[in-house]
C-alpha cells in the first residue's frame, strides 16, 4: 500500500476515533452546549450577538467571536443544524492534525515512513484526543491553527501565517499568547545560536496578532483588567501535570520521543527542538497548557521511530504488532472513558424547565450551567463563562455555599440575593454526600421538589 493510501487510512481512523462520542449521542463536557447556543444565536440573528440574556442572568457578549462564527457559517453552508454540527466539527479538524503532523515531519526528516508515524502518533495521542474527541472548544481548534502557523514559519511562508495569526487572536487569546511566547523564545535562541532567520517578519506577525486582539478587547464594554478572574485559575484544568502524565498523555509516543531526543541533531533541527523544549516548560504550569505539547512530541517521536525501525528492520512485524497492541489500548480507553456528559434522562429534566415562566431564574452547580442554559432556555445564576463575568466571585461563593447547607435562613438569604426560582441537581449532585447532608437535607417551607428522577431533581424556591 502506498503512503497516500496509508495516510488517508490514518486520517479516517483519526476522525472515527474522535467521533466516537457521537455513537452514544453525547457532547464531551459542558462547553460545547455554550458554543452551540452562541452559534445558533449568530445563525438566527445573522450577526455576532452583543448581549447574552441567559448567562449569569444577562451579560454583554464578550467571548472571542471567531469560533462561534465559524460554526454558524458551516451550519448555514452545510444545512446541518448547529447542535448536530457542534460535536462533529472538532472530530474533523482534530483529524486534520494528522495531515499537518505528516507534512511537518516529512519536511523536517525527508521520509514518508517517519512522517506516517507522526500522523499515527497524533491520531492516537490521548493528550490530543481529550481536546478533539467531539469536544467543541476554541482551544481545540487552536490546537490545529497554532501548529499550522508554526509550520508556515518553519517553511518561511509568512503571508498565510499573518492571516491565521489575526484569526487566532479572535479565536482563542490564550493560545495566541502561547504562540507569541514561543516565537520570542525562538528569536532569542536563534540570536544566541547565530541562526539566520527572518526576525522582522516574526515581529510583524506578533504585532498583527496583538493589534487585532487589542482592537477587539477595547470594543467590549469592560475594563481589560476584568478579563480573567482568579476563579478561572482554580479549575481542575489548571492543575499542574504529574510525571505520570507523560505515560498517560503520550502512550507509546514517549518511548520513541526519548530516542528522538537522544538521536536528533540539535543544530540541524534547532527549530523543532526549541519548540518542544518551550512547549514542555509551558506545559509544566497546568494541564490546560499541556495540549500544545502534542504536535512537537509526535514529530520528534517520529524521528525516534525512524531510528528504531532502521535498527530493528528485520523485526518489523514484531514492532508493528506491538504498535497495534498499544493502539488498541488507546481505542479501548477512549471507548470506556467516553460517557454521556448530559444523558438523555437529564436532558428531559432540563427540557421540563421550559414549562416554567419565561422569566424564571435557575441556580445550579456552575459546571452544569451550559447544558442547563441551552436546554432550559432560562436565565442561569452561574455557568462556566467566566470571561468578564459580572459579580463572578460573589456568584461562585453562593453556588459553593448552597449545596453544603441545610440552614433555611441561609438558603433563603442566598435565594433572595440572586432571585432564583429553581435549583437544578443532576445525577452527580444527587449522589454527592455534600448535597445529601446539605441542601437535600433541608426542611424548609419555601422549598419543594417539582421534578424527581434517578437522573435529576428540580427544587422550587417560593
Amino acid at each position: 500500500m502506498g503512503f497516500p493510501k496509508t495516510l488517508l487510512l490514518i486520517f479516517v481512523f483519526a476522525f472515527l476515533l474522535r467521533a466516537f462520542p457521537l455513537a452514544i449521542d453525547s457532547m464531551t463536557g459542558p462547553d460545547p452546549w455554550f458554543h452551540a447556543r452562541m452559534a445558533e444565536s449568530i445563525v438566527e440573528e445573522q450577526a455576532v450577538p452583543t448581549y447574552d440574556e441567559l448567562s449569569m442572568q444577562g451579560r454583554f457578549y464578550s467571548y472571542a467571536p471567531l469560533f462561534h462564527s465559524i460554526i454558524a457559517v458551516f451550519s448555514i453552508a452545510s444545512g446541518i443544524s448547529v447542535i448536530k454540527l457542534t460535536p462533529i466539527f472538532p472530530a474533523i479538524y482534530g483529524a486534520f492534525a494528522a495531515l499537518l503532523a505528516f507534512a511537518f515531519a516529512k519536511r523536517a526528516f525527508k521520509s514518508d515512513s517517519i512522517a506516517l508515524f507522526a500522523a499515527l502518533a497524533i491520531s492516537l495521542m490521548p493528550l490530543h484526543l481529550m481536546r478533539t474527541a467531539s469536544y467543541a472548544r476554541p482551544d481545540s481548534l487552536a490546537l490545529l491553527i497554532v501548529p499550522t502557523i508554526v509550520f508556515l514559519i518553519y517553511i518561511r511562508q509568512f503571508k498565510p501565517a499573518y492571516l491565521l495569526t489575526a484569526g487566532l487572536a479572535l479565536l482563542h487569546p490564550l493560545s495566541t499568547m502561547y504562540l507569541f511566547l514561543f516565537l520570542v523564545a525562538w528569536m532569542v535562541t536563534a540570536r544566541v545560536k547565530r541562526i539566520d532567520f527572518e526576525f522582522r517578519k516574526i515581529l510583524l506577525l506578533i504585532l498583527i496578532g496583538t493589534l487585532v486582539w487589542l482592537i477587539w478587547l477595547y470594543t467590549l464594554p469592560y475594563s481589560p483588567m476584568e478579563y480573567v478572574s482568579a476563579i478561572s485559575l482554580d479549575s481542575a484544568e489548571n492543575a499542574k501535570p504529574l510525571l505520570l502524565s507523560i505515560f498517560t498523555f503520550f502512550t507509546f509516543s514517549w518511548l520513541f520521543l526519548l530516542v528522538g531526543i537522544a538521536k536528533i541533531k540539535p543544530r540541524e533541527h534547532m527549530f523543532l527542538v526549541a519548540w518542544f523544549v518551550f512547549s514542555l516548560l509551558y506545559a509544566a504550569f497546568s494541564l490546560r497548557l499541556a495540549i500544545f505539547l502534542s504536535v512537537p512530541v509526535a514529530i520528534i517521536a517520529s524521528f525516534g521511530f525512524g531510528f528504531v525501525f532502521e535498527k530493528t528492520r528485520k523485526f518489523a512485524p514484531v514492532v508493528f504488532a506491538l504498535l497495534f497492541v498499544l493502539s488498541t489500548v488507546v481505542i479501548y480507553s477512549e471507548a470506556n472513558s467516553t460517557g454521556w456528559f448530559t444523558p438523555i434522562p437529564e436532558r428531559e429534566a432540563l427540557a421540563w424547565l421550559q414549562n416554567t415562566p419565561e422569566d424564571s431564574v435557575i441556580a445550579s452547580r456552575w459546571d452544569v450551567g451550559h447544558p442547563l442554559t441551552y436546554l432550559s432556555k432560562r436565565q442561569i445564576v452561574m455557568d462556566g463563562y467566566f470571561e468578564f463575568a459580572p459579580e463572578l466571585d460573589e456568584r461562585n461563593k453562593s453556588m459553593s455555599v448552597i449545596p453544603l447547607t441545610a440552614d433555611c435562613n441561609r438558603l433563603k438569604s442566598e435565594q433572595e440575593k440572586w432571585g432564583f426560582d429553581y435549583y437544578y441537581l443532576n445525577r452527580n449532585s444527587i449522589s454527592s454526600i455534600a448535597f445529601q447532608t446539605g441542601l437535600l437535607e433541608a426542611d424548609c417551607n419555601f422549598i419543594s421538589t417539582v421534578y424527581s428522577s434517578d437522573f435529576a431533581r428540580i427544587l422550587e424556591f417560593a
